[in-house]
């Protein structure tokens, strides 16, 4: 798993020249006409497990990007309400093996309503990649870990040069689109510099591995990132976790919260800084749980607005919200391992689970 983790930038450095050239055109390989493309009404993302994860978050950025619905379904529960797609509905169907049943039964039934279905796998020879009208390879190599990692960021920035493709043809500003493609470019340094720092993340794992459970907070497409956190603490580490906007915590949520459980709060600077403050705060003095906050490196300040006992940070290098998720999914998966690490678990072959579910 931690030689995994490693492998993303790598990775990413890899995708980032397939898909972006120097004079920051985008190279999807995606036979769609503009016209096409224009006529796509919304989108649905339709994946299991990590895959769903990478959806979520996706789909926040492509709302804002594309200004068109996009919503994101369990493959299971696609195959059971699926009326909301019409024959300009564009579906995509996300799968590392490309061989979950659920999710290529869900791609089969949205191919009865509409032409438009890609899978994204990293297998050419499944049975999702071959179902599926297009189809966009991640090229992670392949991961033998059963806890998905280098698979879930390639994933994502897959997604994301799929999102600036469609941008590029509707009309967005092509000076954003520059702006975003220029940013993700720093993907790979910065990925590096968390890499670095492995020996913090861990201590800090070490200090919070008792943990009854864990609540993850966070605002926007940060909480989608923090979901694949939870996840890979339930699939490592067998801890009960939850995630939820910081706001929405307040509203009962945190009651859970005591002395013997962990708060996780990614607080990345922006508008909602501020108020992103002022709830962690409130919740750490209310419970006296540990706290372990995820921030932008440059940001000194945050570290004296919190008492020091039994309270972590958590550094990331500063970036554009649609960056900063990559960063918070990679210090996740290092928090997972080495918590499971920690508590003597087996990192790569967690209990009751496979790599593919059938």
């Amino acid at each position: 798993m931690l030689d995994e983790i490693k492998e993303q930038p790598h990775i990413l450095e890899r995708l980032l020249r397939r898909f972006f050239r120097d004079d920051f055109s985008i190279n999807c390989d995606i036979p769609l006409s503009d016209e096409e493309i224009r006529g796509i009404s919304d989108i649905t993302v339709v994946a299991s497990g990590s895959s769903k994860n990478v959806g979520d978050v996706a789909a926040s950025y492509f709302r804002r990007l594309l200004n068109i619905p996009v919503r994101v379904e369990f493959s299971s529960e696609f195959c059971v309400e699926n009326s909301f797609i019409s024959k300009d509905s564009f579906v995509i169907a996300i799968s590392q093996s490309g061989e979950t049943t659920d999710t290529y039964e869900a791609l089969e039934a949205a191919s009865g309503k509409t032409k438009y279905t890609l899978a994204l796998t990293n297998n050419s020879e499944s049975r999702l990649h071959h179902a599926s009208a297009y189809q966009i390879m991640i090229e992670a190599d392949k991961e033998k870990s059963i806890a998905a990692t280098k698979t879930v960021t390639a994933q994502l920035l897959c997604l994301m040069a799929f999102g600036l493709f469609f941008a590029s043809k509707l009309g967005v500003d092509k000076l954003s689109i520059k702006k975003t493609i220029s940013e993700l470019k720093k993907l790979p340094e910065g990925i590096e510099t968390i890499l670095e720092n492995c020996g913090d993340i861990q201590k800090i794992a070490e200090n919070i591995n008792n943990s009854s459970g864990i609540l993850f907070v966070s605002k926007g497409s940060c909480v989608n990132a923090l979901r694949e956190g939870a996840l890979k603490l339930k699939e490592t580490s067998y801890i009960m976790t939850e995630v939820l906007p910081s706001g929405e915590a307040l509203h009962g949520h945190f009651a859970l919260l005591d002395n013997t459980r962990t708060l996780v709060s990614a607080i990345l600077d922006g508008v909602f800084y501020d108020t992103e403050v002022e709830n962690t705060l409130y919740m750490k003095e209310k419970s006296g749980a540990n706290l372990v906050v995820i921030k932008n490196a440059q940001n000194k300040d945050i570290e004296n607005k919190f008492e020091k006992d039994r309270t972590y940070f958590i550094n990331i290098p500063s970036s554009e919200e649609y960056v900063g998720v990559f960063y918070i999914i990679v210090v996740c998966q290092l928090l997972a391992y080495y918590i499971s690490l920690s508590l003597g678990f087996d990192t790569n072959h967690p209990r009751y689970l496979s790599k593919v579910v059938k």
